[in-house]
């Protein structure tokens, strides 16, 4: 009898350690929402992260965005290129819909070295060829890309043979 009473002590107390660990698994909270721009269109592609941490998701082609947060996190930071970063707080919301607003910051002039590495171009000891959306925009081509043809050294552009490009 004694035994027994021994096993049954030992179910219950690891049910009441099973119950315990669950609990945490529980405590999560699914967001789910759509991003946009101030214009009311779709943000496709918009960076949708825990503040403080790797957990993160992207809009998909609709805006829409789906993450789960655990406890102790409150806040997604949504971000993308061209527009403000933002960061919102989501305690009690199960929806939250985001507007970016369109940022203001001028990028810098970029160069990719044949090794590929980013410098500026007074940094490089050696000839750099640039252009300019004017001088792309300046000859009328069925596609944007037929205008860098003979514009760059080693730039060769072909057109595929499926109709027009």
């Amino acid at each position: 009898m004694r035994k027994r009473q021994n096993r049954y002590s030992h179910y219950i107390a690891f049910l009441f350690l099973f119950i315990g660990f669950a609990q945490s698994g529980w405590a999560q909270q699914k967001i789910t929402g759509a991003v946009t721009d101030n214009t009311g269109n779709t943000a496709i592609g918009v960076s949708v992260t825990v503040l403080n941490s790797q957990d993160g998701t992207l809009t998909d082609a609709m805006g829409q965005y789906s993450i789960t947060l655990y406890e102790g996190q409150s806040k997604l930071v949504f971000s993308s290129f061209g527009f403000q970063t933002q960061t919102v707080d989501v305690s009690g919301k199960s929806i939250l819909n985001v507007t970016l607003n369109a940022s203001e910051i001028q990028l810098e002039e970029v160069v990719i070295t044949a090794l590929g590495v980013s410098r500026e171009e007074r940094a490089l000891g050696y000839a750099v060829q640039g252009l300019k959306s004017k001088d792309i925009a300046s000859v009328p081509a069925p596609n944007a890309v037929d205008n860098l043809s003979g514009k760059l050294a080693g730039v060769y552009v072909t057109s595929g043979s499926a109709g027009p490009t």
